[in-house]
This record gives structure tokens, sequence and C-alpha cells, in this order.
């Protein structure tokens, strides 16, 4: 009979429940599909615990234990394989154990030179990022915001893969768009009381656009 039951590092539910019912008889097998958290049973029985302490008593484990990696995790060779593909500036690793994780940084650097941080639970970091600036912007633009004092007014455009920065007229001219204004009126609407009455009042908002 084959079961395939969850968890898989047997810290709790069917797994567990049937380990126990199963690892006394040496004609057992369990096959353990990844990583386990150490303190859990599936990192102790892969680590040659052949006695389990447990709230009912000692458990005898007689049946043989095998490891199949069979794990969604990345390891380490994928890991570094990513960052090859990826080419970051930065790498925060978040989750492992701290031995392993301090190893693969040592890798990380010592192969990519690249920053790592392995931060705990909770714990902040701080990434250094250079921000860029875009240089590509006509001068006599600078020149007219230096003689009138005003803030310069314009679009950012991207074009052959470079950004440019464009007046409003140059960026419609090179879009081959026409400037639209967008009017705002407030209207009020009084009309004289009858029989004595108060005076009815409409107001309200009409837009108009127009090229």
């Amino acid at each position: 009979m084959v079961v395939f039951a969850s968890p898989g590092m047997l810290h709790s539910g069917m797994s567990l429940t049937i380990f126990r019912a199963w690892c006394h008889d040496p004609k057992n097998m369990v096959i353990m599909p990844g990583y386990c958290v150490a303190g859990t049973v599936g990192h102790k029985i892969l680590n040659g615990t052949r006695k389990l302490e447990t709230d009912k008593g000692p458990i005898p484990v007689n049946m043989t234990v095998e490891y199949l990696s069979f794990s969604a995790h990345a390891d380490s060779k994928g890991i570094l394989q990513l960052i090859k593909n990826c080419q970051p500036k930065n790498v925060v690793l978040v989750h492992g154990e701290d031995r392993k994780m301090t190893s693969l940084i040592d890798k990380i650097k010592d192969q990519f030179g690249l920053p790592c941080f392995k931060p705990a639970n909770g714990e902040q970091i701080i990434i250094p990022c250079q921000p860029k600036s875009w240089q590509p912007c006509q001068k006599r633009h600078f020149k007219a915001v230096r003689k009138s004092g005003n803030k310069f007014d314009g679009m950012l455009v991207r074009k052959n893969n470079q950004f440019v920065l464009l007046s409003k007229q140059e960026a419609l001219s090179q879009l081959g768009l026409k400037p639209h204004t967008l009017n705002l009126n407030y209207k009020t609407l009084s009309l004289r009381p009858q029989f004595g009455g108060e005076s009815n009042k409409w107001t309200g908002f009409t837009t108009s656009c127009h090229p």
C-alpha cells in the first residue's frame, strides 16, 4: 500500500498519524519529499533519530527513511541560476535555515559581487539605490526658465528607448495631437418668489471641451 499524506514535514495532521501507526515495522518505508524545518519529526528522522519522544511516550522508528527532493522551493543551485538570469542589483533571502542562508550569501557575494541580505521576521533593512536622471533636454528650455524664473512645464517622452524632456508644444507636435481646453463653469439660477414664498435656486456645473 502506498499513501500520500500531508504535511510533508510530519509535524501534524494525517501524515503524522499514519507515521505513528507504521513506523515500528521495518517492512515499511517513509519517503520525505523535501526540506524539513528543524524540530519537526521529519527533520529528526532525516538526521538519523530512531527513537522519538512524544506526548504519548517514546516511539521506535524501525521503518526505512528515504529522502526525495520534490520541493517547490528552489535550492541553492536554482537560486544562483535565477540571479545569473535576472542580474539584480540586490538580493534578499527570506526563507531558510540561518546557517544555510549564510553559506548561500557567501556564494552570492563571491560569484556575483552583489549586496545580499537575510533579515529576520519583522526586521527592516535599508537598500541604498542610485537614482537615475535623464540628461537629454533642449538647452533652450533651461535658458528660458532662467530668464523668466518660472518652473519648467514639460513632458517626459520615451523615444527609441531613451527619455527626452520636451515642452508641451513639441510633444504634441511629435505625437500628432492637438491641444484641448477644458472649461469648468459654475452657474446659479434664481427664480422670483411667488405668493410670498422663498425663491427657488438651482446651482450646478457645466463643462465644455474644445480643441
